[in-house]
């Protein structure tokens, strides 16, 4: 019976496949798809795969970093041909030996395609892998997150396996004697590869959602008939990625849209893209300087900080808002009650590792948001597999 329960998965799971097409408006289908496989493969394994499958997978993580280091995902990208591992050694100045052992690695994962022995071209997830954001963020970033995360297990020892209580206490800080925006501050390379990495970590289907549905939920609640009013203020918006999408899908809704971020991240934008937009530079920790705006967002900004310090952050809001007319859009991810996905859960243990932060609860952002004031009126999930929200909320 339970083989043929799972021949009955696997043909379904097969049929789906068949029938999909990559494309923008079919990419929530392979989220999904890709999480029925994961799911599939999960039950699939035994214990001892589980175990193998999580100690080898730095492995991973290095053998790309160290692709991306000696330039050789770089060379296949820009190379229409397939090339042997003695043409790469040669492009690269590489040891022909140890580009052989890191790409068994990466055409194992998919990560370059293997054409025949020793030859090697790039796919897909090559070319993405040579983007800029994605070199940003795995080259400039990556490595001190990733030493903050080995650092858990005796950091929690030493404190009892007790939550922290500041971004002074957390495992970064004891692992660098500075907290991870303090490093950004003294090094301008790595402030701007976060800036730029995170314009290229949540896919474009997800960011037009968004817009759309505030977008459409302020309409429900009544547009602006004056066009110097503010429409929407995006606190902490980094270079514009959330308003600029915004500001295409609904160009006919009249108001302004404003772009706040601390000045070294509002310099970096760019003044074509970001063409219609205001631009302010603040700190969220200091007062709300747009008041009584239609609505304000935060988007992958509270996840980042302890319950204290959103408690701040959303007060300077609440600050500027006016009861009865202004809304709140938080965008970050809510978790489920149960049956939490692979990423979302891991990225919530980067996250306690590298920022003291956490993604949080339906619950917990009911706690959150009541404690300083705010009630939450509803919530859209726009990505299932990540649980991607967004969370409506207006003054009590």
């Amino acid at each position: 019976m339970a083989h043929s329960n799972l021949d009955t998965k696997l043909d379904q799971l097969r049929q789906n496949i068949a029938t999909w097409s990559d494309s923008q408006e079919n990419a929530q289908t392979r989220r999904d798809l890709r999480a029925s496989a994961l799911a599939l493969a999960a039950s699939l394994s035994t214990p001892e795969d589980i175990f193998a499958d999580a100690f080898y997978q730095p492995a991973l993580a290095v053998a790309i970093l160290v692709a991306m280091e000696a330039q050789w995902l770089q060379c296949l990208s820009t190379n229409a041909a397939p090339l042997s591992a003695s043409k790469l050694s040669e492009k690269t100045n590489s040891s022909r030996e140890t580009i052989v052992r890191f790409m068994r690695v990466l055409s194992a994962h998919r990560v370059v395609d293997e054409n025949g022995p020793e030859e090697y071209a790039a796919n897909s997830i090559t070319h993405w892998l040579t983007t800029p954001a994605a070199l940003a963020g795995a080259q400039h970033l990556f490595p001190q997150t990733a030493e903050a995360c080995l650092r858990l297990p005796s950091w929690f020892r030493n404190r009892k396996f007790a939550e922290p209580t500041s971004l002074e206490d957390g495992p970064f800080f004891a692992t660098f004697q500075k907290t991870f925006w303090d490093s950004l501050r003294d090094d301008p390379a790595k402030h701007a590869a976060f800036s730029l990495s995170m314009e290229g970590v949540y896919e474009e289907d997800v960011i037009k959602s968004d817009a759309r549905f505030i977008g459409q939920s302020l309409q429900r609640v009544g547009v602006l008939n004056d066009p110097d009013q503010v429409l929407l203020v995006d606190v902490g918006g980094g270079t514009g990625h959330l308003l600029r999408t915004f500001r295409d899908i609904h160009s006919g809704l009249p108001g302004k849209l404003v772009l706040q971020d601390r000045a070294s991240v509002i310099q970096t934008t760019d003044p074509k893209e970001i063409a219609g937009i205001d631009l302010i530079a603040h700190d969220f920790f200091d007062a709300q300087p747009v008041k009584h705006a239609k609505a304000y967002s935060l988007r992958h900004v509270l996840h980042d900080w302890s319950d204290e310090d959103c408690k701040k952050i959303l007060r300077n809001v609440c600050s500027a808002m006016r009861n009865g007319y202004s809304k709140l859009y938080i965008l970050d991810i809510v978790l489920p009650d149960q049956g939490c996905s692979a990423p979302s859960s891991l990225q919530d243990i980067m996250l306690l590792a590298t920022f003291c932060g956490k993604e949080r609860s339906r619950k917990q952002f009911d706690e959150l948001l009541a404690s300083v004031g705010l009630r939450i009126t509803q919530v859209f999930v726009a990505d299932p597999s990540m649980s991607e929200g967004i969370i409506e909320a207006e003054l009590i």
